[in-house]
């Protein structure tokens, strides 16, 4: 079969602790490994391909994958509407600030680059206009109905990881279970490197495994807690950098009418809650 609902972004917004609860769920049939790529980068493996990753149980009701990266690639758009037309389509969104500062994080975690955030927004500006949903969206309702997506505030999930899960099963029709406390805290919470070469090459080594096909051995080594805890440390309080207002100020100007777009095509208060507050 092939899935029934699929997480398609933003990153940064939760997707890993998304991916660990519907895991969890004994109705929800996910591929081990979060992220196939299938609808860009593994799109010519055939569909054949796909479904081999979505046999279920007896007992799992629904089936979806998590990848962020679909919200954000054209192509992906045309791809799911042919091959997954009614599909339900769950997005998670974050304030751009903090979206970008963990992105930032990132980077940092996979010795990837080593300057400061401010220095970042202006190195990577993709990592700004990922934090534009509605400008990623607008693509996505070319092609699909509004009553196909579930708009979910990352802020609810820091708030009360268990009513996010609820509302996260009620939206693929599986029992509202209440996850349990182990679950309640970060699945990959930002860290650095023990040894940055090592990191960055773990990195690139994963990156070579999933185009090889083998997307499944990069989701065992990223939720086994002993290989994450030999090559990174949680990072500290004090290591995290204050964000500039003149760097917050860039950032939300950046998307607020991408954010607009979303409140109004949604019904959502995100200017609200992530615009006005800094004013």
């Amino acid at each position: 079969m092939l899935p029934k609902f699929l997480y398609i972004g933003g990153d940064k917004c939760g997707s890993s602790w998304i991916q660990s609860i519907l895991q969890w769920h004994p109705q929800v049939k996910v591929p081990e490994a979060k992220e196939l790529f299938f609808f860009d980068k593994n799109y010519d493996r055939g569909l054949d391909w796909y479904r081999s990753y979505f046999t279920t149980q007896p007992e799992q009701t629904t089936s979806g994958e998590v990848c962020h990266d679909y919200l954000y690639e054209s192509e992906c758009v045309d791809r799911i509407a042919n091959d997954l037309p009614d599909a339900k389509l769950i997005v998670c969104v974050r304030d751009p600030v903090a979206r970008t500062y963990s992105a930032y994080l990132f980077w940092k975690r996979h010795d990837l680059y080593r300057g400061s955030f401010a220095e970042f927004v202006d190195f990577c500006p993709e990592a700004i206009d990922r934090s534009c949903y509605g400008k990623y969206l607008k693509m996505y309702l070319s092609r699909f109905e509004k009553q196909q997506f579930a708009i979910f505030d990352f802020a609810q999930l820091q708030r009360s990881p268990t009513d996010f899960a609820k509302s996260l099963f009620t939206t693929i029709a599986v029992e509202p279970l209440s996850i349990p406390a182990k679950l309640h805290g970060a699945t990959l919470p930002a860290a650095l490197p023990r040894v940055k070469a090592i990191a960055r090459f773990s990195w690139i080594a994963g990156q070579t495994a999933r185009s090889l096909g083998f997307p499944s051995l990069v989701g065992k080594i990223k939720s086994s807690q002993a290989i994450q805890s030999l090559l990174y440390r949680k990072i500290k309080d004090e290591e995290k950098s204050q964000v500039e207002p003149e760097i917050a100020e860039k950032i939300l100007g950046h998307c607020l009418e991408s954010t607009a777009f979303v409140d109004e095509n949604f019904g959502t208060n995100f200017v609200s809650s992530w615009h006005e507050p800094r004013k």
